[in-house]
Formats: C-alpha cells, structure tokens, sequence
C-alpha cells in the first residue's frame, strides 16, 4: 500500500482465515505511527517500510526499513499494539539516528518507549499513555546512561522504564511545543550519525537552557531515579487509573471465556469493577482462631480489592443482613 510517496508492506503466513484483514488494519497504522514521528520528530527518509511476520515468538526486532514482529493472534488489535508502536519507533532511534547500543542503550530503547507512549497518549488512549510513567515509583541504583554490562538483568526497568521516565521528566518540565522543537533540533543533528547522551546533553542545553541540560544530567547519571513529584500521579489518581486497567484486563479476559460461571472470583470482581455494589459478609464466630484466620482474610481481600479501586461493604452482622434483605425483598 502506498501514501504520500511511501509504501508500506506487511510480508505475512497465509495460515489463518480472515488475516489478511487484519494485516490491513496493522499496515494503516503503521502509515498513523510514522506519519505522528514525522511530525514530531523528523522525515522518514526512505521511500517504503516493511514489517516481517516469523514463527519466532515473544520477540520482536528492528532493523532499517524494516521491522520484524511474532505471528498475528487471530483477536490482534493493531491499534492497542504497542510492541509494533516501539519497533516502528526504533526506525527513528537506532536506525535514522544511530548510538552505541553496547554502551547507551538509553538512547534507542529510552527514546523508542518514550516515543511509543507519546503516541498511545495523543490518540487519546490516557490509561496506557503517559500514565503508565507517572505511576511508576520504582527505583534502581544502576543509573540510566549506564552499560550493557553495568545494568546486567536490569536492563528493561532501567533503559526502557527508567529511561521513558527521564524523557517524560524532560518533555513536562518545558512544555510539549519546546520538546518538539528540542527533538527536531536531536534529529537534524544526528540523522544518519551516532549520537551521544554527550550530544543529547549539549542539544539540550542549546535549545532548552543549562539548567534543563544539568536536571537532565542528573537524572540520566545519578542512581535511584525517580520521577519528580509534581510529575508522578497523586494516591487519588493511582486508584483510579488501576481500576481501569484491572476493569480492560477483566474485561478483556473473560470476554475470551464466555462459560465461565458467576460464582467465580473474576467474574465477580468484573462485575464490580463495573460499577455493581460489592459486599463481604463475615459469618458467625465459631472458635476465636476462626474468627481471627477470618479477620485476616478479610483484610488481605479488602487490600487486593481495594488496590483495584473497589471499596466493599463489610457486613459483620449477619442478622443486620437478612434484616435489609427482608426489607429489600418486601419493598419489592
């Protein structure tokens, strides 16, 4: 398929029916994915982009001009996939502007997840766009302009998660119109060349002032970095933004297991993530070690439930219970 002077192609197993429609749906938004980075970062240079299904799963790579990417689910939405948001990303990081990925890494895979939720987040998609960093209060002592060989098994929170937390930092701390500007500036510097967080750091400073180039230093070389702040989601917002990602996995999940009954713990937490009263009724004392095992159970499933931003009513009366049931039930 071709727009705008580029074509864009899906090589792909003919092993499922009704794929190629879904490869359709992953080849226009491959065309919205590279038409967003042009605007906010600079021109695709190259007349046509290829993305390469192979039976090798859980891995996705990037390579110039061309991505290649596991095998389509048959439930595939292209839209909500941001692993081919990332790898696209990668076009722009690593492949048009090139760094020492044994050596700072941060600048591919910081920059590629970064620029995989600015995406997600300006299609309106808030719950796996920028919130997703704010909420991340997670610290390592390994610093994020560290090696390969210095983050060891830290790689994913530290160059990925870390790293996409930096750039955040950065992006809110001058506005979006100045972290564009400062990006386009990045790309025209060191398009088709090895950039540096040295270079990242003077581009910074030339465009956004010292003091923006000495929050960056701080934030890509002291360890333990975390977001600032004012930047992360007050305890309010973190409730809410868990509930909606518990309710989309629920949701989500059960709508691929139709006969499961309702009895079941998912079926009730779904229910009461959509909004249905939920109430935990303790039953009568027995013995004081039943009633305290009882307690503790309470607690720990008021915690999980809470932490998804569901807030049960605990009933400890039984008797009050049939009373407001017998109510209920006579009122009808």
């Amino acid at each position: 398929m071709t727009r705008d002077g580029l074509t864009v192609e899906y090589y792909y197993l003919d092993n499922m029916p009704g794929k190629e429609k879904i490869v359709d749906q992953y080849v226009d938004q491959a065309f919205k994915v590279i038409q967003f980075f042009n605007a906010k970062y600079g021109k695709y240079p190259y007349p046509e982009f290829r993305i390469v299904e192979s039976y090798v799963e859980g891995v996705a790579v990037e390579f110039s001009r061309l991505i290649q990417m596991g095998q389509i689910r048959v439930n595939a939405e292209p839209a909500e996939d941001t692993t081919f948001i990332h790898e696209i990303a990668h076009q722009w990081f690593h492949a048009i502007i090139g760094n020492n990925s044994e050596k700072e890494s941060f600048l591919d895979e910081g920059f590629a997840d970064f620029s995989m939720m600015y995406y997600v987040e300006k299609q309106g998609n808030a719950a796996n766009g920028f919130k997703s960093i704010q909420v991340d209060e997670s610290s390592f002592e390994t610093a994020i302009a560290s090696t390969n060989d210095e983050v060891g098994d830290n790689a994913n929170p530290v160059f990925y998660g870390k790293g996409r937390q930096a750039i955040y930092q950065l992006y809110r701390s001058v506005g979006e119109e100045k972290f564009d500007a400062f990006m386009k500036e990045y790309f025209e510097r060191y398009k088709f060349k090895n950039a540096s967080i040295k270079g990242l750091l003077e581009t910074i400073e030339d465009v956004l002032g010292k003091e923006t180039r000495d929050m960056m230093d701080k934030a890509l070389f002291r360890p333990n970095f975390v977001l600032n702040p004012e930047y992360r989601l007050s305890e309010e917002e973190k409730t809410a933004y868990f509930r909606e990602q518990f309710k989309e996995l629920y949701h989500s999940s059960l709508a691929q297991i139709p006969d499961l009954p309702f009895e079941t713990m998912s079926r009730i937490m779904d229910k009461a993530l959509q909004g249905e009263p939920l109430a935990i009724v303790v039953s009568d004392p027995v013995s004081k070690e039943a009633d305290k095992q009882q307690k503790i159970i309470v607690e720990q499933l008021a915690d999980i439930l809470q932490f998804s931003g569901i807030k049960p009513e605990i009933i400890t009366e039984r008797q009050m219970l049939k009373k407001k049931m017998k109510k209920r039930s006579g009122s009808q």
